[in-house]
């Protein structure tokens, strides 16, 4: 499964890297995933684009959730492995009340009042 996303994995008890296939994280994710998913004008992204850098004059820096070469990158938001968690959408953080699922702790971790 690593291959879908890397070009090279070490082998069990190796050490070295793992490169991903795509230029980015972003262009990893999107080799399987729809392309333009994440640019602005598109999907959840109309206000929110990946591939950003992290701007403190208008969000708080993140916590919990990963910061990539001072980006906003889909690995902020979403782990990229099933055994990671089974939050719908593969979301870091995401609270289930018992009627239904609320996303909006994922978007505090960075926009407050939201």
């Amino acid at each position: 499964m690593c291959e879908a996303c890397h070009s090279k994995v070490p082998g069990p008890g190796e050490d070295g890297d793992a490169p991903l296939r795509g230029r980015s994280i972003d262009a990893t994710c999107m080799g399987c995933h729809e392309l333009g998913q994440c640019v602005p004008g598109h999907g959840h992204c109309t206000t929110h684009p990946s591939g950003r850098r992290w701007n403190p004059a208008r969000v708080h820096r993140p916590t919990t959730l990963p910061l990539f070469g001072g980006r906003i990158t889909c690995a902020t938001c979403h782990r990229h492995r099933l055994e990671d968690g089974d939050a719908p959408f593969l979301l870091r953080r995401v609270r289930f009340d018992g009627a239904g699922f609320d996303y909006s702790e994922l978007c505090r971790e960075c926009h407050v009042g939201y």
